[in-house]
């Protein structure tokens, strides 16, 4: 019986060692203060990277995956510039007074335009961080805007107020023109600058519609 009850352990050990996972490999040392080390995903899983800084919600975003560069709008009332390839955090602009909901690059030029709950947008020098003009006249939160750095123009949409839009000459600051015919929210508006054309959109308690705009003329050009 000695044998046959020795055999049985070393049948049960073997098992044993050959069910039970290897131990995971050691944590690296990490000095104090030190971030924890970013957990990958799991192979397949289509998450490549997440970016954490703010201290509140994330209202926009533009990125050029080209240069490797994000750009951030926050309800903490700031921006961020981030490194697409690390998740870093290059910079940090602060001078909004309240939520930034909507921001407009172009990581070439080196410049953004936010637009913000403070009334206000303002245009941005990505590599120092300054702000380069303040933008005013509306008469409620900047909601959405569309820019072109090029064309040095952008266009404004407001959340409430008088429902105006603006359209904006980047090297001054001032206000070129105004475009009146929403009744509610303006939710959205994208623009072609070249062809000189911006398309808004509105819950307006009439008609929910959107507007084509002559960026060259005070006046709406076509609704439906």
């Amino acid at each position: 019986m000695a044998p046959m009850w020795t055999l049985f352990i070393l049948a049960t050990a073997t098992t044993r060692a050959a069910t039970t996972p290897a131990p995971p490999p050691p944590v690296p040392f990490l000095p104090p203060g030190a971030p924890p080390l970013p957990t990958p995903p799991p192979p397949g899983y289509p998450l490549v990277r997440k970016f954490e800084g703010h201290s509140r919600g994330v209202s926009g975003v533009a990125a050029d995956f080209q240069t490797r560069r994000a750009m951030s709008a926050s309800m903490d009332h700031t921006l961020k510039l981030w490194n697409v390839d690390t998740g870093h955090c290059l910079r940090t602009f602060h001078g909004h007074s309240s939520a930034v909901w909507a921001v407009a690059t172009d990581f070439k030029i080196r410049q953004a335009v936010s637009a913000s709950g403070d009334k206000t947008l303002k245009l941005w020098d990505l590599d120092s961080g300054r702000c380069i003009h303040n933008f005013t006249g509306h008469t409620s939160d900047v909601y959405r805007v569309a820019a072109d750095f090029h064309m040095r123009q952008a266009i404004s949409s407001p959340w409430g107020g008088d429902f105006v839009l603006k359209l904006w000459n980047l090297d001054t600051g001032s206000c070129i023109r105004n475009f009146t015919g929403h009744v509610g929210f303006v939710g959205s508006v994208v623009a072609d600058f070249k062809v000189r054309r911006a398309i808004s959109a509105s819950k307006d308690s009439d008609d929910n519609s959107m507007k084509l705009w002559d960026l060259d003329r005070s006046e709406e050009h076509t609704s439906e």
